[in-house]
């Protein structure tokens, strides 16, 4: 698992539940300094226990943005 291979670098790995979607990334994207857009389909609660601003789409795309500026 990524927590695994991530560990021995001095990162630490959260498990967040997707329930719709392929994966995290194709459900959720940060949108800038500390807010992250999620699908409805993604249980954000360790996405804000990390202190992050959530913004919560119904669109299943709407996790797929790009940040400009």
């Amino acid at each position: 698992c990524l927590a695994g291979v991530a560990g021995p670098l001095g990162f630490t790995g959260r498990a967040v539940p997707v329930a719709s979607g392929l994966h995290l990334k194709s459900a959720a994207t940060v949108a800038g300094p500390g807010v992250v857009v999620v699908h409805d389909g993604v249980d954000a609660a360790a996405l804000r226990e990390l202190g992050l601003e959530i913004i919560h789409t119904p669109e299943p795309a709407g996790g797929n943005v790009l940040a400009l500026g």
